[in-house]
This record gives structure tokens, sequence and C-alpha cells, in this order.
């Protein structure tokens, strides 16, 4: 809705549909605005090309029309709607001036057009005739009343909270209540079918939920278009809910950004210091063959880290804790296999009937302790993605490589580094047990 002030038009509601007046300028409606000829096609009504003026009376100043998004019924006996046009702008950028004599009766031109919203203030181009009244400033609407709903249970009254998957594969959350709050659910799920049940946390609506039936039992689930980590996320709110008692600061410390830094570097220190010490065991302990073991683990070290980069894997603390546990696994492989060959070497056989026997022997055990370590990995790994401890996937994840890294290093390169040295040097080692530890 507009007033027009004899030069300009003001448009102070924002909606775009022309409506007017009687447009051939008979009767109340008075005289018609006219359109200019390029906006004709896009308004669809009988005579295009007239924008009459409602309501104006006898006097033309101040007449109004009206421009709305979608046609509307009559707005009185005297209105006829004109039709729906594309751009409600349009309407108002197409208003241009003519010859009053060019309309069915004569009135007035629309020289300038503005345009405001209802909350910007007016600020007409040209004088304002004082004859015509302005309209008056819109009314700020009333802030609505707050609603307020009635608590019906609370977090203490849930006993188990969990979280499934319904016949058609959906996400659900099924919920069970202890025996006082089963009875207040089933007498108000009773009374309210169809309508909603709200779930409110520190006073924000986390789930509205319909009560489709009566549920007497306590027993009831959640479903929806949930996925799982939604579902999930659901599930622990209702579980844990907010915290029974109110927190307070009792002191803070601003943490650099240099801490979690400072923690790896100690960590890789410790690591290496642990390397360190265990390569030195298996050298003095197994003399030849823990050297052998010895380069054996470097090259598994270096392949684990080449994987690291290439995967690409963070190493977080977690991270580092598994990796330095599989170095110490590859080389609890390496006595399975030593011990084995000096057991050999102690029965009589020679040094290479030895290391095939130790090593074929050995090798079950290292299986097993292997496929062992890579089902707990897949569990920590599952673990960690679905329940939220994601702490834990870092060292599944390190510690799965490593284990598969070992397989490599203890059976095959070691064994390959060990035949080469008694093919090379066997009867002279034959001579010298002592270098073989035994």
């Amino acid at each position: 809705q507009g007033f027009y002030d004899n030069t300009t038009f003001h448009r102070v509601i924002p909606d775009f549909m022309a409506q007017g007046g009687d447009p051939s300028g008979s009767g109340s409606g008075g005289p018609g605005y006219a359109f200019a000829d390029e906006f004709h096609p896009e308004l669809r009504h009988d005579q295009a090309g007239i924008l009459s003026m409602a309501n104006s009376g006898p006097d033309t100043n101040g007449s109004q029309f009206f421009i709305t998004y979608a046609p509307t019924p009559h707005l009185d006996d005297m209105h006829s709607v004109f039709g729906q046009v594309i751009e409600g702008m349009d309407v108002l950028t197409a208003l241009t001036p003519r010859d009053p004599a060019a309309a069915t009766s004569p009135g007035d031109t629309i020289e300038k057009i503005t345009i405001t919203t209802g909350e910007d203030a007016l600020t007409p181009t040209t004088e304002v005739n004082p004859t015509v009244e302005s309209p008056a400033t819109p009314a700020e609407p009333a802030a609505p009343e707050p609603v307020i709903y009635e608590t019906v249970l609370t977090g203490a009254g849930l006993k188990n909270v969990g979280l499934d998957s319904s016949q058609q594969g959906a996400y659900i959350i099924p919920i069970e209540f202890n025996p006082d709050a089963a009875e207040v659910f089933a007498e108000y799920t009773a009374s309210h079918v169809g309508q909603y049940l709200c779930i409110v946390l520190d006073k924000v609506v986390i789930s509205c939920p319909t009560i489709n039936e009566p549920i007497p039992s306590g027993r009831a689930s959640i479903s929806g278009q949930f996925t799982l980590d939604s579902a999930r996320q659901l599930a622990i709110q209702l579980r844990y809910g907010a915290l029974p008692v109110p927190l307070k600061v009792e002191s803070f410390n601003r943490i650099g950004a240099s801490l979690g830094a400072e923690s790896v570097e100690k960590s890789v220190r410790a690591g290496a210091i642990g390397l360190t010490i265990v390569l030195l065991f298996m050298l003095i302990y197994y003399r030849l063959p823990g050297g052998l073991a010895d380069l054996a683990l470097i090259i598994y070290v270096l392949l684990n880290l080449a994987l690291y980069k290439l995967a690409p894997i963070t190493l977080t603390l977690p991270g580092i804790a598994g990796f330095i546990l599989s170095a110490g696994m590859a080389v609890d492989a390496n006595i399975l296999i030593f011990e084995r060959m000096k057991e050999e070497l102690r029965a009589g056989r020679t040094l290479v009937r030895a290391i095939d026997i130790g090593f074929d022997r050995a090798w079950p055990s290292i299986r097993d302790g292997q496929l062992s370590t890579l089902i707990i990995c897949a569990i920590l790994f599952f673990f960690g993605t679905n329940f939220g401890a994601s702490i834990v996937k870092g060292f599944a994840i390190t510690l799965a490589i490593g284990t598969i890294v070992n397989i490599f290093t203890a059976v095959f390169a070691t064994r390959t580094f060990v035949r080469r040295v008694a093919d090379s040097a066997g009867e002279w080692l034959a001579e010298r047990e002592w270098l073989l530890g035994v």
C-alpha cells in the first residue's frame, strides 16, 4: 500500500500485486494512473495500461492503490484484481510520466516514485501537498508473551537410554523410565496422543517427538530421520543430561601452543632411549643373531615412519605409544626365533638346519600373537569411531601398522640376514658357538 502526494508515489508496505478501483475511472475509484507501454504485456488483466486509484473519492490527491504478491479477493465492492505481476519492483519502475489524456478519464500523472519498507523514514523528493495526510508510522509489533510449558518428567526419571535400529534400518533411541516416572509418563501420554513431547536441556529444545499412542509400560523409543551421529548425540544427552551440581571456577591457566609439541618431543625422546636399550640388550645377550635382529629392527622403524608419512598419519601421544609397543613386539618375535634356534644347536643340529627349524617352529607362535594384536586393534578402532573415544584410534592405527610390518621384518628380513651369514661363515661360526649365544 502506498500514498500519492500529487507528484510522488510513496510505497510503505513491501507487497507486490497491482490492485485498484474501476480501471475505466468511473465510480469512487476515480481517474486512473497509466502504466508505461513496455509493461503492458506483463500485466494480465482486461484493460492493460490503466492502474486505477482506490478509495480516492472526488479528490485524487492522496489516492491509494495496493500492490501485493498474491491475488486476493476484492478489497471492497469497487475494487478489481488486475492480476499478479512477475516482479513487484517492476510495477513501480515501470510507472512513468504520461499524458493524462492517455487514461480513460483525466487523472494525475506519477512523476516520481520512492520506496520504503515502513521502517525507513520517508524522504520525498518533492514538496508534499499540504492537503494530503501522510500515513502514520507503523507501530512496532508487541513482543509476544513467553509461553510457559509444563515439565512432565526430569532426567532423574530415566532408567536406561540406548541406541538401536529398527527393522527398516532407521536409527532409534529406546528409553526406559523407573517405576514412578513410568506411571506419570503413562498418564501423560494417554491424555496427549498426537501432541508433541519436547525434550529440553539447559533451556534448549533438543528433540520434540510426537506421542503416537499411550505408553503404559514405561518403555518407549524415539524415532525420526536420525543419522548415526545425531542419534548417538541425542542418546548421550538423554543419558547424562545436565550436570547435577553447579560448576564453579576455582582456577585457570593459559596453556601455550608449545605444550603439545613439548609433550611429543619428550615422548619421542623416551621412545628413542627405550629402543637403544633394546638394541643393546639384543646385541649383548644374543650376540651375532642379536646384531642381525637389531639391523632388522632399524629397518622396521624406517618402514613404519615411511608408512606414517605416506598415509599420512598424525603421530599423537597415543599413536607414539602404539608405535613403541609394536617395536617391543617386533623384538619379541626375534627372541622366539633365536631361542628355538639355540635349542636346535644344543641338540647337535648344524647351523643352517638349526636356523630353518628355529624359524619354522617359532612361526605359529609369532603368527597367533600378531593376529591377536590385529584383532585387538580392530576392536579399539571400532570403539574409538563409534563411541566417541577417538583418543584410542591413533593408538590402534599405529599398533596395527607396526604389527603388519613386524611380520615382514621378523620373519623375512631377520631370516634372510641370518641365512646369508650362515652360508658365508657357517663353518667358522660352528667353531665359535659363543657368537651365536649358545
